[in-house]
């Protein structure tokens, strides 16, 4: 019996041993991270997304919670549907239907902003034929809400389409269009909101949002397009919006050569 324990405690000690040697090897001979992958050597594919019976498909936002789970956004002319889903292989059309009290069910989406596969917001506008034109089309805003299951509109008090949406967290999103067109999502409700800013009534797309930025932490901007090429930057302090900055963009012809890009 006692040499049985002997052999036992022999067995115990070789493998201590061969821990603590493994152990060792490992701190003298550390095992490298894997490097981020080169840009340059990524590979790119064309994907073509085109609705049955369209014969303009343009796609404007992408946003993605995993290279599973990616949606774009955009616009077609049959106006049924401006979505699709990407689960990491297939690109597919997402159904939304959406009618106003007239069963007019027409939308475009310009806009797509996440927090995780349950929690995302897409914005845009709803067509509507001008029974005096012109214009041929009015529009008004369009808010949509993903909750993991299905795709729900968001009531609201209807101002322009809205094209940027963004946000600091789940209960702080920013929505923002055309004239100005501006909402607040507080995490229970979405609410419209402004700047200090005098917008003619008649403006049309020339004053628009068109970047939301920032966090509680490092405050919150809004970037507003206006006539002539100049933009006003807004900070959102104690509650309200005030004008931070303006510049003015000039469209220019410019080559310019950029030190160590891809071959």
């Amino acid at each position: 019996m006692r040499k049985g324990l002997d052999v036992l405690a022999l067995f115990a000690w070789i493998a201590i041993a061969a821990i603590l040697f493994t152990e060792s090897g490992c701190r003298r001979n550390p095992v490298a991270p894997t490097p981020p992958k080169d840009p340059c050597t990524y590979t790119w594919t064309i994907d073509t997304l085109s609705y049955l019976g369209s014969a303009q498909t343009i796609m404007q936002s992408i946003w993605g919670s995993s290279p599973k789970d990616v949606y774009v956004v955009g616009h077609n002319d049959t106006g049924d549907g401006k979505m699709y889903h990407f689960d990491g292989k297939t690109w597919t059309p997402v159904t939304l239907y959406f009618p106003d009290r007239w069963g007019n069910a027409a939308i475009d989406l310009g806009d797509i902003y996440g927090f995780a596969p349950n929690d995302i917001w897409a914005v845009g506008q709803r067509v509507l034929s001008n029974p005096n034109p012109p214009p041929n089309f009015l529009d008004s805003s369009l808010v949509i809400h993903f909750d993991g299951i299905q795709w729900n509109e968001v009531m609201l008090p209807r101002k322009r389409l809205l094209n940027r949406v963004g946000g600091s967290s789940p209960n702080d999103i920013w929505m923002g269009g055309i004239n100005g067109t501006l909402y607040h999502y507080d995490g229970s409700k979405v609410k419209p909101d402004s700047v200090p800013f005098q917008i003619p009534s008649n403006a049309e797309p020339f004053y628009n949002f068109i970047s939301f930025s920032g966090s509680s932490t490092e405050g919150r901007y809004a970037l507003l397009s206006t006539p002539g090429g100049s933009y006003l930057l807004f900070s959102h302090q104690s509650g309200t919006w005030a004008v931070t900055d303006s510049f003015l963009y000039h469209s220019k012809s410019m080559l310019a050569k950029v030190t160590g890009s891809c071959p």
